[in-house]
């Protein structure tokens, strides 16, 4: 008998690499593509579509929540124009999380990259956090969750699950303060659509000094014997991928002034 399941992973994977080629189409070509867009789109819907039946249900309870809020906010019934244009908006997003599993496959293979691995894994799980957090803060500065992908791949492989739970907190305190003084997240795109050029570098300054304090307030408080020389050796370690991490936001500025 024809059984259906079987098929359904090799078919969300296509659905979502048709998204995801969709998604860097219509950055390199724009409104030009529209057209292959929307079949990315409607690969896209497959895939979710797929994919809910692997969710909880109460994920699947918080998304028709949403759902239903986000209807009663409209004020008039989409047109199907309207449908395509928003699905090509999503679409953007929609390609961040191959994209970074793409960035740390990558990663993963490079020499420098599991110097890295082996350095860290002769640190202390506490004397490597800190460095986690500080890196993830600077480099989350500009490539913002991307940061996140490149940073995991520096935990060795064979890492037990308090290491990976003490980088992953301290990569995400790192990353999300980022947010508070970068401009280089959405939120900030949004926010200054809503005020001048002077305000927004007051808000940049303010959310600086807000980042500064609370890295200084929690790296040693949340981080068990800290001390500068656990910090230096753990920037050290990193030192192998630093280079390329420097090279990876080079190339985002650059896309960004062009």
């Amino acid at each position: 008998m024809f059984e259906v399941k079987p098929m359904i992973n090799p078919t969300r994977l296509v659905l979502l690499c048709s998204a995801w080629l969709a998604a860097l189409i219509q950055v390199v070509f724009g409104s030009s593509a529209h057209a292959l867009v929307d079949i990315g789109v409607m690969g896209y819907a497959g895939f979710v579509l797929l994919t809910l039946s692997r969710l909880r249900r109460e994920t699947i309870l918080i998304l028709l929540l949403l759902v239903l809020v986000g209807w009663f906010l409209l004020d008039h019934r989409p047109s199907p124009d309207e449908w395509r244009a928003a699905g090509r908006y999503v679409l953007i997003f929609t390609a961040l999380l191959p994209t970074m599993a793409l960035v740390r496959a990558t990663a993963s293979t490079m020499p420098s990259v599991r110097r890295t691995q082996q350095a860290l894994a002769q640190l202390p799980a506490s004397a490597s956090a800190s460095g986690f957090h500080l890196a993830a803060n600077i480099f989350g500065s500009i490539i913002n969750t991307g940061s996140l992908a490149i940073l995991s791949a520096a935990v060795p492989p064979d890492a037990d699950a308090e290491r990976r739970r003490l980088a992953a907190e301290s990569a995400l305190r790192g990353m999300v303060t980022a947010a508070a003084w970068s401009p280089f997240f959405v939120a900030f795109a949004i926010g200054q659509s809503f005020t001048d050029n002077i305000n927004s570098w007051i808000g940049l300054g303010l959310g600086a000094i807000t980042t500064i304090l609370f890295t200084l307030v929690s790296l040693p408080l949340l981080n068990k014997n800290f001390s500068m020389a656990r910090l230096s050796a753990a920037l050290r370690c990193l030192q192998p991928v630093t280079m390329r991490l420097f090279i990876v936001l080079g190339s985002v500025l650059a896309a960004a002034l062009i």
